[in-house]
């Protein structure tokens, strides 16, 4: 009977710990809620985070499991063998072993850990990257238990007792024919059930290596920001201390954020050795029923002007709080609907459904298409006065997001009278928040000026930069991000830039004009007179 009240009294500890741990030392406490936070149920943007959701059923039975992992060579009963059952009943077994047979410490603290990694997957699917080691280890008990019972402990000593010549094994193999056939059936069966299923489903996943379709292209982009922007002063190395509750830490003056996809924030900080406004731990999201300033609200602003907005109201240093912005073509071209859903948007609002040719097709509405990720990434930025493509790495149409990009400008040119280029363009794109130099002139009121510079990026790619205005009170203005004189030290080494001068048309008239890189970065102004 007193093995029974081993797992009493540890609950009781357990409940006490709670309680001196809530009246003593609220850090620890803190950490109780946050471990239960994990079990709440998600709303907005956080029910997009993939690995934050309750496991599927195929999650959990269809991978590891006949007939998937053999493409289906395995029908009937197999198709419900899986190694998330085989961890389940080695906890039962473990647990009827603690209770009803031998109370073992180790073995309850083993218990008790994977049955709390078991409550997390529950939880949150992420956690099966941790409880997988669990599961390896239950499944190697049962495993063991089976062999055990089916008596390889009594034949493997016997073996070693009886066997030293090649007679001696046959007379061994023969003296218990149908206990060693047993025994072997049962050993093939273990090695089927327990280890195969995850054996080949871990080879295929492996089979084309451990990194990413687009691993090259953010390596590529990432590593020539490093290079070839401003050192932003702090030391990537160094080891800095939190500040005092209540404060903020002090960035020096040549810091600057980088703003990208909460996604690919850790990347940043690892290749670029940048600062990312947004990373994977969802901090810099933004969003939300009060627009909070982020990377969900800058990429889905409907204007130049409200992404301006939001990057100034991340400043620091009375500077806004992005120098750079970091697209992809999966933001672009797959997930701008779910940046909408974290900053409060339906997700209507960015896709519908329609018959074309005869099939119902996906389309992306308009609101997609002025997004700011639109105007940026789709548009090549162009018409915009304070945001300049700088570098853009190789196409991948072999994506997600990269595979949609033709089939996205085709939809804009049919549905919105749009002259897209059908072509793949670069998969990362580095774009600079630039204040941009001022083109200012005297005209004829109420003609209808046009500016425009063929850009040629650093893949050989061209495209063109345009801006219109109408002269008012006789003078026109332009505010445009591209310097036509190349970079200069110590700021942007830009591999992508103008061709030539920008050439200003008003009527049957054109001029042409340069713009030193200094005017774009401090706003500085440059006039010419068309009359």
């Amino acid at each position: 009977m007193e093995k029974v009240y081993y797992p009493l009294t540890i609950a009781g500890i357990y409940a006490a710990g709670l309680v001196i741990a809530k009246l003593f030392i609220p850090g620890v406490f803190s950490s109780f809620q946050r471990f239960f936070s994990i079990f709440q149920s998600r709303e907005g943007g956080g029910l997009t985070i993939a690995e934050a959701q309750p496991p599927t059923h195929q999650m959990i039975f269809g991978y590891a499991s006949y007939p998937n992992n053999f493409y289906g060579s395995y029908p009937g009963i197999f198709e419900f063998v899986s190694t998330y059952y085989i961890a389940l009943l080695a906890m039962v077994a473990i647990g009827a072993l603690l209770i009803f047979r031998k109370w073992e410490p180790e073995k309850a603290m083993f218990l008790i850990w994977c049955f709390t990694m078991f409550a997390l997957t529950t939880g949150q699917n992420r956690w099966f990257y941790y409880y997988s080691v669990n599961v390896a280890l239950l499944s190697g008990f049962i495993g063991i238990g089976i062999l055990d019972i089916a008596g390889l402990k009594d034949i493997s000593s016997r073996f070693r007792n009886q066997v030293s010549t090649p007679r001696s094994l046959q007379e061994f193999l023969t003296s218990d024919l149908t206990r060693h056939l047993f025994l072997a059936l049962i050993v093939a069966v273990v090695i089927m059930v327990v280890f195969l299923p995850n054996f080949n489903v871990a080879s295929r996943s492996t089979a084309g290596g451990t990194i990413g379709s687009d691993y090259y292209q953010w390596h590529e982009s990432l590593t020539w920001m490093r290079y070839n922007t401003p050192d932003p002063g702090l030391d990537f190395d160094a080891i800095y201390d939190r500040p005092p509750a209540g404060e903020t830490f002090q960035y020096p003056d040549t810091a600057y954020g980088v703003m990208s996809w909460w996604d690919y924030g850790h990347v940043i900080t690892y290749f670029a050795h940048r600062i990312p406004n947004a990373n994977p731990f969802q901090a810099g999201i933004g969003g939300g029923i009060n627009h909070a300033p982020g990377a969900s609200t800058f990429f889905t602003a409907q204007s130049e002007e409200a992404a301006d907005e939001v990057l100034w109201n991340l400043g620091v240093n009375d500077k806004p709080g992005s120098r750079y912005i970091v697209s992809n073509a999966y933001m672009a071209y797959a997930i701008l609907d779910i940046m909408g859903v974290w900053d409060g948007h339906d997700g209507g609002d960015y896709r519908t459904w329609a018959v074309i040719s005869g099939q119902e097709q996906p389309i992306f509405k308009q609101y997609w298409y002025t997004s700011m990720e639109g105007r940026l990434h789709i548009f090549d930025g162009d018409g915009l006065k304070h945001y300049r493509l700088v570098h853009e790495s190789q196409a991948n149409p072999n994506t997600r997001g990269g595979s949609e990009e033709k089939r996205c400008k085709a939809l804009y040119n049919m549905l919105y009278d749009g002259n897209l280029q059908m072509e793949d363009t670069g998969y990362v794109k580095i774009f600079e928040f630039v204040d941009g130099a001022t083109i200012t002139g005297k005209a004829s009121d109420g003609t209808i000026v046009k500016i425009s510079n063929s850009i040629m990026t650093n893949q050989g790619r061209l495209f063109t930069y345009t801006q219109t205005a109408t002269v008012e009170n006789g003078t026109y203005s332009f505010v445009v991000p591209y310097s036509t004189l190349g970079p200069i030290q110590d700021e942007t080494n830009f591999d992508t830039r103008p061709t030539g001068p920008y050439t200003i048309t008003a009527e049957d008239v054109s001029k042409t004009v340069d713009v030193a890189e200094q005017d774009v970065l401090d706003g500085g102004t440059v006039t010419i007179n068309i009359e």
